[in-house]
């Protein structure tokens, strides 16, 4: 040993644009279910940093008729361009199934994630990109029991609510 260290390594510099656009009512999505989306939208953009080198990504997270949904888009050149194995054709839609999913564990936990929640997630490839589609149904509140005086129904009133059963969790 000379005593020299070799200077550590360094990522080149890249240029690269990231915009992200959030609806509303995100805040009323539970914890857990709101934990397992970011970790599914911080997998996909883990990955067009690792393989895409892309130039931009565009992140859309929002609720909209009782559906969660997050997509992450990049202007990159694609799974089947970085090495993996692509489903098939540019801009074949493929969900997360079948033996083009076999190269990647993070691929296959985004899927589990999506699908614990009832969702599903799509995947887009082709020339100028790659696309993440996640989207996820939320549970519909209904009110648990009308008022029960005529008073209370000539005026506006507040009525507690509780969640619909959710089939995705109780496995039917």
């Amino acid at each position: 040993m000379t005593g020299h260290e070799a200077p550590p390594a360094r990522s080149p510099p890249t240029r690269s644009s990231i915009r992200l656009l959030c609806g509303a009512e995100l805040d009323a999505v539970e914890p857990d279910l709101a934990e397992d989306m970011y970790r599914i939208v911080a997998e996909a953009i883990h990955n067009v940093v690792k393989h895409a080198e892309a130039t931009s990504v565009t992140i859309r997270l929002g609720v909209r008729d009782h559906t969660l949904t997050a997509s992450v888009q990049d202007d990159g050149r694609g799974l089947a361009a970085s090495g993996g194995r692509g489903p098939g054709p540019e801009g074949e839609d493929s969900r997360t199934t079948g033996p083009a999913w076999g190269h990647g564990y993070g691929l296959t936990t985004m899927r589990e994630r999506a699908e614990r929640w009832g969702g599903t997630m799509r995947i887009r490839y082709g020339k100028s990109g790659a696309a993440v589609w996640v989207v996820i149904p939320l549970p519909v509140r209904v009110p648990e029991s009308p008022p029960a005086d005529s008073e209370s129904r000539s005026a506006p009133t507040a009525v507690p609510l509780r969640e619909t059963a959710d089939p995705a969790r109780s496995g039917s």
